[in-house]
């Protein structure tokens, strides 16, 4: 994938943001703000986590969303809008129960996470589980204060406090239990999953019996069913369970289905039993399961959730994009047009509005009013990896790119993010955009050897490429003429002038991964892979190739004539260094055998600060003579060092949802909390406000806290 291949790209991205401040006007809404010298505060906000599970009943007006990266969204007006509560996790969350007459919520996921709300979802504290086994399974019993919580390895916990303390409880398994299910009728709970398991407890959880299943069997899903007072269980291959006494003893039907059972639903307003596949099946049964009839409305699609509205009316979703709806009670259904998704988790009824809803990857949310028929979009998320971001100076507009030919656009500094109103169709791979100010435009490049551009704020984009063209990885401005340099795949090389584009021949064969521009001369420079380094002095028109004694891949560069710094790292530790302005290069000992990935100089004690793969950080005092390794704490790839505003304070970034930060020149760091594990590339300033963006899997939003 291209992410992997440009590790050190984003910091031009950055940059590129910051450029446009040259260019504001104080009445320009992207004008830079004057930010006090102190460090600053931020607040997270992972604003495209994938949303997993909805949660709503009687009891509160509030509907709740979980998702990854710690997230728990809230809506109070049945869904048209939604607010996120400060994660006190960084961990996927996949379940979420009430307490039976109580306003506490608890909710499980990844890591042995277990939070607690006792405020209907606005606030949340994260609890000790005494596990890191990944939890799935998660039931409130009716007392109101007894739960029990499973997952991988077999683990078991209970909590007889209403969540506050948890004990683990031996279930003699090491299997994957995801399921656990209570029948209130018989005073039982049961527990399934993977190899045959399946645990019944008729002592509130202190105790299990293990029924005798086949290790090949896996219980997909496990329902209790109020109307019938039954159990019951399906398993991958095809088989239902069924029990009338709280699980004590289990009769076998076939559900006549050959893909893999996803879900069994009861309807809750007739007796029918559903029963949903992994390639697009929808079985009915009227009888509890002992006879079925199938249908296959959404052949090859993975279907994961259906819902009865009044008996008659169904709707079920899944991936990809899948939603249908039946009006005969299941016995046909109608595909509908789901475009704008890129897939359904769930779908849920807020129970006063009547609204349906329905969440996937990225934070999307869609709501119907109308029984499913129509749907309208509330969150449109962000797809896919961003690799890129700027800011359109005369409007404040934040602008990202990435992966799959996603273009997205904030108005409001990063917190809401929605596509621009004309996007060309299946556009290409989009590796960096940013801000031209010569001709007032934004400029994209990636696959197909293609640009976009836009005059209006990246509302509305122009695409030009040519099929099977190499990619353009990125590109880099002169400051003097406003000639854009397009670089990437192949040695590829274009260029943009005077608003016209031609594409210029190939600098040798070697991809080319970063360009950066001289401040001090306007000189533009480009390095790849094979040790290729080359410098332009007439605007990006003609090249010259330097020798640098390396073969390896050089991902980027400090270079500043007025400083004197001329700087290149790349793999495998690789430091090369000029002391004549670039003319001739020699390898320094950095003392690493992983990728160096950025480089930069601390503007207060000019100290030099390298970061890289496997948490390495580099430091050098003596203007990049020799080289001392930093404890960063981390062992993720490091990347996209840059400056705080304000304080010029030293940043970076990294995978495992890593952010840094150093006060003191790069000799200590401490990190800045992201409530995410997510491959971070880079971070992009917002001039106007201060907020960060980290972006990446994730768009990250670094809110700043007033001081």
């Amino acid at each position: 994938m291209h992410h992997v291949l440009r590790r050190c790209l984003a910091p031009l991205c950055v940059l590129l943001a910051l450029c446009c401040l040259a260019a504001c006007t104080p009445k320009d809404p992207a004008a830079a703000a004057d930010f006090p010298a102190t460090p600053a505060r931020y607040r997270a906000i992972v604003t495209n986590p994938n949303l997993f599970a909805l949660f709503g009943d009687a009891q509160s007006t509030a509907m709740l969303s979980i998702g990854t990266d710690g997230a728990v969204w809230r809506s109070v007006d049945g869904g048209q809008s939604w607010q996120t509560s400060e994660a006190v996790t960084e961990q996927q969350l996949s379940n979420i129960v009430r307490l039976p007459g109580s306003t506490r919520l608890v909710a499980v996921g990844s890591g042995g996470a277990i939070i607690r709300s006792d405020d209907d979802g606005k606030t949340w504290q994260r609890l000790d589980s005494g596990t890191e086994a990944s939890l799935r399974g998660l039931y409130a019993l009716p007392d109101g204060k007894t739960l029990i919580a499973s997952g991988t390895g077999g683990t078991l916990l209970r909590s007889a406090d209403g969540g506050d303390h948890w004990q683990s409880v031996d279930s003699g398994l090491s299997a994957f239990l995801g399921l656990v299910v209570g029948d209130p009728q018989h005073d039982t709970i049961v527990v399934a999953g993977e190899h045959g398991s399946l645990l019944v407890s008729q002592d509130q959880g202190l105790s299990w019996l293990r029924m005798q299943l086949g290790e090949d069997v896996t219980i997909s899903d496990l329902i209790f069913d109020a109307r019938s007072g039954m159990l019951f269980a399906a398993t991958g291959e095809g088989h239902l369970l069924r029990s009338s006494d709280g699980g004590g003893n289990w009769q076998v039907s076939q559900i006549g289905v050959k893909d893999y059972i996803t879900r069994l639903y009861a309807d809750p307003h007739s007796a029918a039993l559903y029963a949903l596949s992994s390639g697009g099946d929808i079985a009915r049964s009227l009888d509890h399961g002992v006879r079925w009839s199938r249908v296959r409305p959404a052949a090859g699609r993975y279907l994961s959730r259906v819902l009865s509205l009044d008996g008659k009316t169904l709707v079920a979703v899944g991936d990809p994009a899948t939603l249908l709806r039946s009006e005969d009670s299941g016995k046909t259904w109608q595909l509908l047009d789901m475009a704008w998704t890129k897939g359904i988790e769930t779908i849920a009824q807020d129970p006063h509005s009547g609204a349906l809803l329905i969440i996937g990857p990225n934070a999307q949310i869609g709501r119907s009013v109308d029984g499913g028929k129509h749907w309208s979009k509330v969150n449109e998320g962000v797809l896919d990896y961003v690799h890129g971001i700027a800011v359109e100076p005369a409007s404040g507009a934040v602008l990202a790119v990435g992966s799959n030919g996603v273009v997205a656009r904030s108005n409001d500094a990063g917190q809401h993010w929605s596509r621009p109103a004309q996007v060309p169709a299946e556009l290409p791979y989009l590796f960096q955009i940013g801000w031209h100010q010569a001709s007032r435009q934004l400029i994209a490049v990636g696959g197909k050897s293609g640009h976009l551009l836009s005059a209006d704020g990246g509302q509305h984009w122009q695409f030009s490429g040519t099929d099977n063209a190499p990619t353009y990885q990125g590109f880099v401005i002169h400051p003097g003429s406003g000639n854009v340099v397009l670089y990437g795949d192949g040695g590829a090389l274009g260029l943009l002038a005077a608003g016209q584009f031609r594409s210029l021949a190939p600098f040798g064969e070697s991809a080319l991964w970063r360009g950066v521009v001289d401040p001090g001369s306007g000189d533009l420079w480009l390095m790849g892979d094979d040790g290729t380094l080359a410098r332009s002095t007439d605007a990006g028109l003609s090249w010259q190739r330097l020798a640098t004694g390396s073969q390896a891949k050089l991902y980027n560069a400090l270079i500043d004539s007025r400083s004197k710094q001329f700087f290149v790292v790349g793999s495998q530790g690789t430091l090369l260094r000029s002391d004549d302005q670039g003319q001739h290069w020699t390898a320094v000992a950095s003392g690493a055998s992983a990728g160096l990935n950025s480089i930069i100089m601390d503007p207060k004690s000019r100290a030099l600060v390298i970061a890289g793969d496997k948490g390495n950080i580099l430091r050098s005092e003596d203007g990049g003579k020799r080289w001392q390794a930093v404890a960063s704490g981390t062992s993720e790839l490091l990347r996209g060092l840059t400056l705080e505003p304000g304080s010029q304070a030293l940043l970076l970034s990294g995978r495992g949802g890593v952010v840094m930060r150093s006060d003191d020149g790069g000799k200590t760091w401490q990190r800045i909390a992201t409530h995410s594990t997510a491959r971070i590339k880079a971070l992009a300033v917002h001039p106007a406000t201060g907020n960060l963006i980290a972006y990446g899997d994730r768009l990250i939003l670094l809110e700043r806290l007033k001081q």
